[in-house]
């Protein structure tokens, strides 16, 4: 990606593109691993705003992500998971 992001509906999306781009479905998949690397304190970076940007948006996602963590840090770990629709083609 070409913007650094803390965004997790961003990165799914962007891992379930690769996916579906890469894929052969002839071979079966049991299992698929992600990796990310690269990382940067977010407080040390500077994003050009752009006027296309869907600030709201993101936003949005940030809080229920931060909601999520705090639920879990309470409740314990993996009360709470976030689900993915994935819609097929």
């Amino acid at each position: 990606i070409d913007q650094p992001t803390n965004d997790s509906f961003k990165m799914i999306k962007l891992f379930l593109n690769l996916f579906d781009e890469l894929y052969d479905d002839q071979y079966p998949v049991r299992l698929v691993g992600v990796a990310a690397s690269k990382f940067i304190k977010g407080e040390s970076t500077v994003r050009q705003m752009s006027i296309f940007d869907e600030l709201d948006k993101e936003a949005q996602n940030y809080e229920i992500t931060k909601l999520i963590k705090n639920i879990n840090d309470l409740v314990g770990v993996d009360s709470l998971k976030m689900g993915i629709n994935k819609k097929k083609k």
